[in-house]
């Protein structure tokens, strides 16, 4: 009999991409020559960390996710011409047309922050499977390496979450969860490594083995204004979890972080919530709930700023 512990996760999508691919590849239709390229050259990845310049800059354990995260791309961008992935390429493009993911000054939005969200956070069907979710099932089937697979899944699970920084600990970051409560060190690689009682809005990936015991911040932070408090956002959190339906806090509270209540609500917010920038963050203003609280919302009202917001918990 079958364990539950080898039981498989259904993947719809992915299943009908796996097949579309088999015939397509057999048919000589699409061309997998670059995701065998790809599997060449994560098949060493201390190597290629080494070999490749750009990578070697970075921190070691930043460049690590950064090479799984571009083979990941180069597996997507052969899937997102199938039909099986018409509604991921038609997310992305709205997404796209609406907010110009270039980064200060054009946009609030980040390349890194678009990137992650289209890869990580976007789901479709009741698994709720994403690109990169689709793309680890095609890996895993052209035979890319058990390391490989096991980043990309870390990448896959990722999600943005809301920090308090609690002070810096030698060159990492002491940040606790707000919600959860759970402390972390984290490396930050963008050169801005905040203040102490800030809030953060960020993606923070688990470690790895090129830095053990220490995260990593994936993209360029999003910082509260200062006069929003850590109550104002503790409140906004519980208010959208007192209408979650899922019946498991810690699973809703995930659920809300990575999906939002609709695709867009987080690249929304991100939008609507901007402030002002530096070199190494961006500065927003407001509450993910409270349109009336974000400087560049419709609904914006001054006298509504996230100082006088509304702090009542689902209590």
């Amino acid at each position: 009999m079958r364990s539950k512990a080898t039981k498989r996760i259904r993947q719809p999508i992915a299943d009908k991409v796996l097949k579309r691919l088999d015939r397509d590849a057999k048919a000589k239709v699409i061309d997998l020559s670059a995701v065998r390229a790809s599997r060449k050259h994560v098949a060493d990845l201390e190597n290629t960390l080494i070999r490749d310049e750009t990578l070697a800059l970075l921190p070691p354990c930043f460049a690590l996710y950064t090479l799984v995260q571009n083979h990941l791309s180069v597996i997507a961008e052969i899937l997102l011409p199938l039909p099986p992935q018409h509604r991921f390429y038609d997310q992305f493009e709205v997404a796209k047309d609406l907010y110009t993911p270039e980064g200060p000054p054009i946009s609030p939005l980040t390349n890194s922050f678009y990137t992650n969200w289209a890869q990580y956070d976007v789901a479709f069907g009741l698994g709720r499977e994403t690109l990169t979710t689709i793309s680890i099932a095609v890996a895993r089937k052209t035979g890319m390496n058990a390391v490989f697979l096991e980043l990309a899944g870390k990448l896959a699970n990722s999600r943005c979450s809301v920090y308090e920084h609690r002070g810096t600990d030698g060159n990492t970051l002491l940040l606790r969860e707000l919600w959860t409560n759970r402390e972390v060190r984290a490396l930050n690689a963008t050169g801005y490594n905040g203040k102490l009682g800030e809030i953060w809005y960020t993606r923070l990936l688990p470690p790895n083995n090129k830095l053990p015991g220490v995260h990593v911040n994936f993209n360029t932070p999003y910082v509260m204004h200062p006069h929003t408090h850590l109550a104002h956002w503790l409140a906004s959190i519980e208010r959208m979890l007192a209408k979650a339906k899922g019946g498991n806090p810690e699973q809703d509270f995930y659920n809300f972080m990575k999906f939002g209540p609709e695709p867009l609500y987080w690249t929304e917010y991100v939008f609507e919530a901007y402030s002002n920038h530096t070199d190494g963050m961006i500065l927003l203003h407001g509450l993910p709930d409270q349109p009336e609280t974000r400087p560049h919302s419709d609904a914006y009202q001054p006298d509504q700023d996230t100082h006088t917001a509304r702090t009542q918990s689902k209590a």
